[in-house]
């Protein structure tokens, strides 16, 4: 038997446009029954998918919570804020506030 261009074109168009094809009609159950088992696998396999996605999405909802993220401006502002103008004791050399007026070390007095 020789097959031609028309059987090929045939096969091809059948298996593009077809989901399955049967030959008789008490193979049209065993289709759908495959159908309805691959549908249940795939939902099964979505509701996973669902669950990981939600846990992720907690997981790096807590995990934002526990580490403040700070934009480099927001920490550079913090750091302005918070810097205190300092200066050293003439007789001992301990850090002091700018607004000291005697070291809280030795004791003397600042100019």
């Amino acid at each position: 038997m020789i097959i031609g261009t028309d059987d090929f074109l045939m096969n091809e168009i059948h298996s593009e446009f077809a989901d399955a094809i049967v030959d008789e009609f008490r193979e049209v159950s065993k289709v759908l029954k495959h159908w309805q088992v691959e549908g249940i696998e795939n939902m099964k396999v979505k509701e996973q998918e669902l669950k990981i996605d939600e846990l992720a999405e907690a997981i790096s909802q807590e995990v934002k919570d526990l580490f403040e993220i700070v934009t480099p401006d927001e920490q550079n502002q913090a750091m302005v804020e918070t810097a205190v103008e300092t200066k050293f004791c003439i007789m001992c050399g301990t850090k002091l506030p700018e607004e000291a007026k005697f070291c809280s070390s030795c004791g003397s007095k600042q100019p």
